[in-house]
């Protein structure tokens, strides 16, 4: 359901109404596919927070503030943040104040099934769990984060992965 919600685009008043009902349900374009050429992790000196739902401590796209609801999902854009030949990005995503057990998924936006895997996963409400993971970028440099319950999120860069011309021995991102 948080899938098809956060791909349908009100088409009228703000909300469900009688002449377009909840939205045009758009589907994205087919994925490229995975670039073949190798890349080398750059760690940063220093962890960056990217994202902080907490409202006391936000960082982040304003619209992604606030607790996430139980099978939201959002896309968080990196562009800007990482450079133009990234390729994917090491981070460590938090899930904090949660209200139930759950997962959360971390994946290139719109390139990976919603729902395969999990990168966190939630024993119970009022739980705290953080993971690493390195996650592909999608095409615009986004990544999505899928909670099938809900809570806060962080999320923190630790560095990037990046073309490399040639071939690459230490450091190695291979999709």
């Amino acid at each position: 359901g948080g899938l098809i919600r956060h791909l349908t685009v009100d088409r009228c008043a703000a909300g469900p109404d009688n002449t377009f009902g909840a939205g045009e349900f758009r589907l994205p374009e087919p994925p490229d596919t995975v670039p073949a050429d190798p890349s080398t992790f750059e760690p940063l000196d220093v962890p960056t927070r990217v994202l902080d739902t907490r409202p006391k401590s936000a960082v982040g796209p304003r619209s992604l503030r606030g607790p996430l609801s139980p099978g939201d999902v959002i896309d968080l854009d990196l562009d800007g943040v990482v450079a133009d030949d990234a390729t994917a990005v090491a981070i460590n995503v938090t899930v904090t104040e949660s209200d139930r057990p759950s997962y959360l998924q971390v994946l290139p936006t719109l390139e990976a099934g919603v729902g395969a895997f999990s990168n966190v996963n939630i024993d119970g409400p009022g739980q705290t769990r953080s993971n690493f993971a390195i996650v592909p970028l999608s095409t615009d440099d986004s990544i999505t984060i899928y909670l099938t319950g809900g809570g806060h999120l962080l999320v923190d860069l630790m560095g990037t992965f990046r073309r490399a011309d040639g071939a690459v021995r230490a450091g190695r991102f291979v999709p």
